[in-house]
C-alpha cells in the first residue's frame, strides 16, 4: 500500500492563489470605498485637488458662513453660474466647489488700478484679475461688472491660488446654493 503526500493544499497552485489574491484585493477596494462613502455622506469629510485651495481633507463646520469661512456649494443651482463653469472650468460644473469667503453682504467690491480685488477699499493679497479664455470662441463674456456692492444673502467667494477661477470671474454666489461650512482637517 503506498501514501501519496502533497504539499499543495489544493490542486489549483499558483492559479488558486492569484484568485484568492484578486478576491481578497476586491474586497478590500469594496470596504475602503463604503469606509470613503460613510466619511463623505454621513460625517462631512470632503477633499479638494485642484489648487484653488490647499490640497486636502476637509471637515463640515458647525459655524455659520463668515468672512474667511471656506465654503462647498453646487454651481448647478444657477444656470447663469453653471454656463459659465462649463465653458472656462476645465472640470466645468459637475462637481462641487470650495471657496474662500471674502465678500459679506454689503461689501463693495472693487478694482484697483494695479488690477488687484478690493474689499471696502483694502486690497486682497493673491486677488489679482487676469484674462481668461474660453474653451471656444464665444465673444466678449462679461458675468462681473465693477464695483459692486454684494447683495443680501450673496457671498465673494476667492480660491487662495492667485489663477483660481472664482468670484472675480463669476460673480457672487447665493446663499443657497452654500451647502456647508467646511474647516481643514489635512493639509498638504
Amino acid at each position: 500500500m503506498s501514501v501519496i503526500v502533497s504539499n499543495s493544499k489544493s490542486g489549483l497552485g499558483r492559479f488558486g492563489n492569484a484568485i484568492r489574491f484578486s478576491i481578497c484585493s476586491l474586497l478590500t477596494f469594496f470596504c475602503l470605498l463604503f469606509i470613503f462613502w460613510l466619511l463623505v455622506s454621513y460625517w462631512g469629510i470632503s477633499y479638494t485637488y485642484t489648487g484653488s485651495l490647499p490640497s486636502g481633507i476637509y471637515v463640515r463646520s458647525e459655524g455659520g458662513i463668515t468672512r474667511g469661512a471656506l465654503v462647498s456649494f453646487d454651481p448647478n443651482k444657477d444656470d447663469k453660474l453653471k454656463a459659465f463653469l462649463d465653458e472656462f472650468a476645465i472640470r466645468g460644473s459637475k462637481y462641487i466647489w470650495m471657496k474662500k469667503v471674502v465678500g459679506m453682504p454689503g461689501d463693495r467690491i472693487d478694482i484697483s488700478s494695479d488690477h488687484v480685488i478690493q474689499v471696502n477699499g483694502q486690497k486682497l493679497c493673491n486677488a489679482k484679475v487676469f484674462r481668461i479664455k474660453p474653451k471656444r470662441d464665444v465673444g466678449e463674456f462679461h458675468l462681473v461688472q465693477y464695483p459692486f456692492t454684494v447683495p443680501s444673502d450673496e457671498y465673494y467667494v476667492l480660491g487662495t491660488n492667485q489663477y483660481s477661477l472664482d468670484s472675480r470671474y463669476f460673480g457672487t454666489v447665493s446663499k443657497r446654493m452654500i451647502l456647508e461650512v467646511n474647516e481643514p482637517l489635512l493639509t498638504w
